[in-house]
């Protein structure tokens, strides 16, 4: 008995694989008439439906064009969406789709229409639904099931602030207010501008009187040249009036740096002054000094006010990165200097740049790139004739660069070590392999610089590591995998 029901358990995988792989198909091209097929993987034979275009899409589906529209297959060629629309467009997990240009459907992962309207213009973003009527150009959003959230009133909904707080910044006749998930009024619509305290722009330190995302900075225009700034709270209770002409109304170190009768200082959150408006130019706090501008000269202070680094030679603001800032005493040459005013590297590079991606310095000396590291230490000598970081090998926490010089490009890691030799024009990487061009050809390389395909096809496209189109030097096309076997032939 228990051999039997092995013997028909078996079958019946070989009958779902068999029945899959029935399904499969490829893609044939034909150069004469320039139109796609879709070919049967078993047995070679064409079917009769052809198209002008087909694209990956998501999760192994094509976009399909023919001459009436744009629709959507399946891996196995069966239709998902009938080819009748303007334009087809992916954000995540959703197909959204136009039809003449004023109609705008959504589907959902399982192909499910979750929502149909009169929409110009609809896009996904922190798992909510964008919306512009095309009727009356008046926005709103949706969630992820089509229900509303916001209806179709507002000039503008800003979408770049985290959606999690569970509130808009919205405009409404040419004003600025904040609603919540309910549509319910929660700032009125009184300013001329709203903005979002974020986490980003804030150094690390524990804020003890109000946190930065429950605070917004807002701007009334008085007139075509003046406006006044503020920061109200997030019920839209006055925090600091709007007395400002100017300012960055960023909440770092307990203080915000505002401009009044065209000089600065710092207030803080009860607006009472806590550093004088001495100062020609202030920037906010960082690393627990400011920049400050006075009689045309640059320094730095503290919190107490205290100068730090002094007024009498520096030309440009300091702007402190890990603690780091560049410098210059006669716009020249650049050094680094740290927030107790020490001078880390003296004034020798022709220019420095922070790096965030790869959080380092890019200097240049004599056209030559180099890097140095935020300790303040040159890691490759400036002799590259550019500089940029690959990747980081997070398992052996070792970074490496693709640069170039005399004329070729390579891969060295950060003690300047060629890894990877100059005999190449492109090197990227991409998911977990590396894409490599000479002056022609393109190839594959996995993460330890070994080769996997070698660069010896003229035209590559990578959809994903398992989809690679290229073609060859016979004009052939194909898709192939990262062991370089042909699976797909055009």
């Amino acid at each position: 008995m228990k051999a039997l029901k092995q013997a028909i358990f078996t079958f019946l995988i070989l009958l779902y694989v068999n029945m899959l792989s029935a399904q499969q198909f490829e893609i044939f091209y034909d150069f004469e008439t320039k139109l796609y097929q879709l070919q049967d993987g078993q047995t070679g034979e064409l079917r009769p439906e052809t198209y002008e275009n087909i694209e990956y899409n998501r999760e192994g589906n094509y976009i399909i064009k023919t001459k009436e529209g744009s629709g959507l297959l399946n891996a196995y060629g069966d239709i998902l969406l009938e080819p009748v629309y303007d334009r087809i467009s992916t954000y995540g997990k959703y197909d959204i789709a136009r039809k003449n240009y004023d109609l705008t459907e959504v589907y959902n992962s399982k192909f499910e229409k979750i929502l149909e309207g009169a929409y110009s213009n609809v896009y996904l973003k922190d798992n909510v639904l964008y919306v512009t009527s095309s009727k009356t150009k008046k926005r709103g959003v949706l969630d992820s099931l089509g229900a509303i959230i916001l209806p179709l009133e507002y000039d503008y909904v800003k979408d770049y602030y985290p959606q999690d707080t569970e509130r808009f910044v919205c405009i409404k006749g040419g004003k600025h207010g904040v609603v919540d998930y309910n549509n319910e009024v929660v700032i009125p619509f009184i300013y001329d501008d709203i903005l979002l305290f974020n986490n980003d722009y804030l150094d690390p330190q524990n804020l003890d009187v109000i946190e930065p995302e429950k605070m917004y900075s807002v701007v009334k225009n008085i007139s075509n040249t003046e406006l006044k700034i503020g920061v109200i709270d997030y019920q839209g209770t006055t925090l600091v009036p709007l007395d400002y002409s100017n300012g960055y109304p960023i909440f770092t170190h307990d203080l915000f740096a505002m401009g009044k009768d065209n000089k600065f200082g710092y207030v803080d959150i009860k607006n009472e002054v806590k550093i004088p408006f001495i100062y020609d130019e202030a920037l906010p706090f960082y690393y627990e000094v400011a920049s400050v501008k006075k009689n045309n000269r640059y320094g730095v202070i503290n919190e107490n006010n205290d100068v730090i680094i002094p007024f009498d030679v520096y030309r440009s603001h300091f702007v402190f990165t890990h603690g780091l800032s560049k410098f210059s005493l006669n716009h020249g040459k650049y050094g680094l200097i740290n927030t107790k005013g020490e001078i880390v590297i003296p004034q020798i590079y022709d220019t420095i740049e922070y790096v965030v991606l790869g959080r380092y310095f890019r200097v240049k000396k004599d056209g030559k790139s180099g890097i140095v590291n935020l300790e303040g230490k040159e890691i490759i000598p400036p002799k590259y004739s550019f500089v940029q970081t690959l990747f980081k090998d997070e398992e052996h926490n070792k970074t490496y660069y693709f640069v170039g010089i005399d004329g070729k490009n390579g891969v060295v890691d950060e003690n300047d070590t060629v890894v990877l030799d100059f005999k190449y024009r492109y090197v990227g990487k991409y998911e977990d392999f590396i894409v490599v061009s000479t002056d022609n050809k393109h190839g594959i390389l996995d993460l330890e610089f070994k080769e996997l395909i070698p660069p010896k096809y003229p035209k590559m496209r990578i959809h994903s590591k398992n989809w690679i189109s290229v073609g060859d030097d016979e004009g052939r096309s194909f898709n192939i995998d990262l062991s370089g076997n042909i699976t797909t032939k055009f």
